[in-house]
């Protein structure tokens, strides 16, 4: 059975954006068995993250 994608758009510049994307992340953890969840970003997020989201985009060009 394929799951349903929640997407997250990040934008993480400072450690007070970091910290309110993990809580976000945190909190999303009891859906995890029916959504995958990507986050993309054109910041660089630590490795602890990782554990968190099933996919990640990065792009470290900003073009718009």
């Amino acid at each position: 059975m394929s799951k349903e994608l929640i997407l997250i758009v990040a934008y993480c510049p400072n450690k007070e954006r970091k910290e309110i994307l993990f809580d976000f992340l945190k909190q999303l953890q009891m859906f995890r068995c029916s959504y995958d969840i990507l986050v993309a970003s054109h910041t660089p997020l630590d490795v602890n993250f990782f554990e968190y989201f099933d996919y990640f985009y990065y792009d470290k060009n900003n073009i718009i």
